[in-house]
């Protein structure tokens, strides 16, 4: 599966390669800029990606997961943010369906999201969960 990281924090972004890679998928990124996001999502082929909601001073992501919503590549939002708070900032409840996992995240929260958007696509994993 080829996951795209979109997340501006360097330390962040490195540990979900890491754990993105253990799990035998690729990774495309980590990507720090919604600018270099969207270019990514016309040059490769995304099956799901990973999607910081603020990526600092480019504001917020609703653009990418505005692009990634019309192309039906599902997502998982991280925030550093309560979950109550992003959910008022997404337009119009309109992305209430996609997994968040609140930052900092464990290795269990984050195995479990990937292995319900393998099976969603039907993409498994050697590793299991």
């Amino acid at each position: 599966m080829n996951v795209m990281v979109v997340e501006d924090n360097y330390s962040v972004a490195e540990l979900l390669r890491v754990q993105i890679e253990e799990r035998n998928h690729t990774v495309i990124g980590p990507i720090p800029r919604a600018t270099e996001a969207l270019a990514a999502l016309q040059s490769y082929h995304v099956d799901c990606a990973l999607l910081d909601i603020n990526l600092g001073t480019d504001g917020f992501a609703t653009a990418i997961a505005v692009a990634m919503d019309e192309l039906k590549i599902p997502f998982i939002l991280l925030t550093g943010y309560s979950e109550h708070y992003v959910r008022g900032l997404l337009p119009l409840g309109k992305f209430r369906h996609y997994p968040l996992i609140t930052k900092p995240h464990t290795a269990d929260q984050l195995n479990l999201a990937l292995a319900n958007l393998e099976a969603r696509l039907g993409k498994g994993t050697m590793n299991g969960v």
